[in-house]
């Protein structure tokens, strides 16, 4: 991220960039590039806007969007004291096409506060921690980096003499940490000379460790109190570390980004251990004890980003040319972007309870509960949550286990605890035979009302104008709030058949599915996504309340053919609409599914990899599959030992397996043609009675 010589000299003259007037504390929208992009940004109320504030600016996932990420960032965000910055990526992945509008972003909120020039950090989740370093490396004025769950791409060079420090953070499960992009990356750093340290969080997933509190914090904290040496000020960090801290390397395969898609590799080496209570640090960045408590609403965020980097050739080397900076109104670092590539990220399986695929943990949890061994589960859930105070589905289980063995006060105050860190499944929680004894209590009725109010206040994802589509938003009672994507010319003669779209854990993917609006309806179809939930995954009581209350609303619409509606998921929604299908088939008229694999779950639980049985009604020969799933997938070996034999049993199956690709979204150009020619064949059988 080159900047302007002048800006530069500015900022190591005064190192602020100084705004008119204090910033109200909380969300704002920031409407961006004359509107058609936005970011959000999050002022915390622990920000001394009488003094320069650092800024963190955070790129969200693959398909993600920054609602996804608001209510986990905040409270970080909140105890560390760092202003956020969370940009929505213009296209499915990030590139060239982000930089104006990050740079717009960053010129607006220094307009509104005074920023410390010296602490413009970058932070970002799984594609978009990849972004985040890449961006940093080719720059002279990023502080420092927080990358989560980030895939391996190549830096060869770096562009500043001063190395910014990076801290990683992965989930012990994630495949980006299994599967050696984190040891290729911790190789990558020494090998550069870049300060680098991580936090590993013990039975965390690619998506879910975002989640943790105590690590987003640390990280967030390690961004706020890093200075970039240009100001004058030793560079140091502050951090502490918990939940188990690994050092070295580890043996697997590494993902290599190039400008023509992702190519292998491999990194080897060994793992030394864990500690708990300490950070890994390696190549001079000093680590320093420092949490402090956490503050702040569900509603809180923050991010920040900032740099330019390219990528293009070979192995993704990085493009280290000279590029003028980009200088906004604002008069502060810019970013400058040069032929960037849409990261695809590596997404993670399993993706935990919400997907149906349980941890070690979440085994014995179960296990315990089905064995009335509630101590056992009592046990097994206080140290989840010791590990991580946010894991709302472990806090639900210890509510159970103390429900079950008589502690009323401990099982509805965890149960209150785990409401505020996500679980808000009411219909699940009023009805949970584990919670019958507190069941007449009145603190237990206020619970579930406000599990209710809660799922209901998560931010809403606004889309994008479409020409030429009818788009109808509501929020109907006892069901979801949704968008519904239609054709203008839709009636009921001519009705659009209703898809469904179920969004994998971590994100919407809203605007990537939502883009195929005007396709789906020239083919006779009308695309139906949820603008309000939690997008950690799916809960039992979402599911009911889709295809309940909200199905119900939509079927009375005008032109809507919702009769038996067409379920499409990728990951964790993938994983939905196979157990749906298997559940009732004769209540779908088609199931498409990405990266979501027929498991039978009971075998799964006891470490098994099995596949689910063919359901036994007549249905399942009527109902079509189009299914996609990655060559180099590790559970790819579950479609391919079932795929010939439902066939042979009659099941209208479509299966592709994608070359070179793993657990990741599939749908390039080859695929979303072969999607229309099946719902046009799907349409076609529909109109002759079939």
């Amino acid at each position: 991220m080159a900047r302007p010589s002048a800006i530069l000299c500015a900022c190591l003259c005064f190192g602020t960039i100084l705004a008119a007037q204090a910033a109200d504390a909380g969300w704002q929208r920031l409407s961006l590039a004359g509107g058609s992009a936005y970011a959000w940004r999050y002022v915390p109320a622990s920000v001394d806007q009488s003094q320069p504030a650092p800024v963190a600016m955070f790129f969200h996932g693959l398909g993600g969007t920054p609602e996804s990420y608001g209510n986990l960032l905040a409270p970080a965000a909140e105890t560390a004291g760092i202003v956020l910055i969370l940009p929505k990526s213009v296209a499915l992945g990030w590139g060239d096409q982000d930089v104006a509008v990050a740079n717009e972003a960053l010129t607006t909120v220094e307009g509104q506060l005074s920023v410390d020039a010296r602490r413009i950090g970058l932070s970002g989740h799984s594609a978009g921690g990849a972004f985040a370093y890449l961006l940093a490396y080719g720059d002279t004025t990023v502080n420092a980096v927080f990358a989560i769950s980030a895939p391996y791409y190549t830096v060869s060079s770096v562009a500043d003499s001063y190395r910014a420090p990076i801290r990683m953070c992965y989930g012990s499960l994630d495949p980006n940490y299994t599967g050696g992009s984190e040891a290729a990356l911790n190789a990558q750093w020494t090998s550069l000379g870049i300060p680098h340290e991580e936090e590993v969080v013990s039975g965390a997933g690619h998506s879910d460790v975002v989640g943790s509190l105590p690590a987003m914090t640390r990280g967030m904290q390690f961004l706020a109190a890093t200075f970039h040496p240009a100001s004058g000020t030793t560079t140091g960090t502050a951090s502490t570390g918990s939940g188990g801290v690994t050092t070295g390397s580890a043996t697997g395969t590494t993902t290599s980004g190039t400008s023509g898609g992702v190519t292998s590799g491999s990194a080897t080496g060994t793992t030394t251990g864990t500690s708990s209570g300490s950070t890994t640090t390696t190549g001079g960045s000093t680590a320093a004890s420092g949490t402090g408590s956490t503050a702040g609403s569900p509603d809180d965020g923050r991010g920040s980003s900032h740099g330019s980097c390219g990528i293009g050739g070979g192995l993704a080397a990085l493009l280290l040319a000279a590029l003028a900076g980009m200088r906004g109104t604002g008069g502060g670092p810019r970013i400058a972007g040069r032929n960037l590539i849409a990261l695809v990220a590596l997404l993670s399986f399993p993706f935990g309870a919400a997907m149906g695929v349980e941890s070690d943990s979440d085994r014995i949890i179960m296990k315990a509960f089905a064995d009335h061994d509630y101590q056992l589960a009592e046990k097994t859930c206080r140290d989840l949550v010791s590990r991580d105070p946010a894991d709302s589905a472990a806090r639900y289980n210890l509510a159970c286990a103390l429900a079950r063995q008589g502690d009323h006060a401990g099982a509805l105050g965890s149960l209150e605890a785990a409401i505020e860190s996500g679980f808000t499944d009411s219909e699940h929680i009023a009805t949970d035979d584990d919670l019958a004894a507190i069941r007449g209590d009145q603190a237990f009725t206020a619970l579930v009302e406000r599990a209710e109010a809660r799922s209901r206040q998560g931010p809403y994802e606004v889309g994008a104008d479409l020409p030429g589509v009818t788009t109808i938003d509501d929020d109907p009672v006892g069901g979801l709030r949704y968008r519904l994507r239609m054709a203008a010319d839709a009636s009921a003669e001519r009705p659009n058949r209703l898809i469904i779209w179920l969004h994998p854990s971590g994100g919407s993917m809203n605007s990537v599915v939502e883009a195929w609006s005007p396709m789906l309806t020239q083919h006779g179809y009308a695309l139906l996504v949820m603008t309000r939930k939690n997008w950690l995954g799916w809960q039992e009581g979402e599911v009911r309340k889709l295809l309940g209350a909200t199905l119900s609303a939509v079927t009375k619409i005008p032109g809507i053919d919702a009769a038996k509606p067409i379920l499409m998921g990728f990951s964790a929604g993938g994983q939905v609409a196979l157990d749906r299908w298997s559940a009732d088939p004769g209540a779908f008229g088609g199931i498409v599914v990405d990266a979501a694999y027929p498991l039978d779950m009971q075998q799964y639980q006891q470490g098994r990899i099995a596949t689910r049985d063919l359901p036994t009604a007549d249905a399942v020969k009527r109902v079509p599959l189009f299914v996609l799933v990655g060559g180099d997938d590790g559970l790819a070996t579950v479609w391919r030992g079932c795929a010939e034999r439902w066939t042979a049993a009659g099941v209208p199956l479509s299966i592709e397996y994608v070359p070179a690709k793993g657990h990741a979204w599939l749908f390039g150009e080859a695929q979303v043609g072969r999607l229309t020619h099946w719902l046009d064949d799907l349409r076609a059988r529909r109109q002759a009675g079939d």
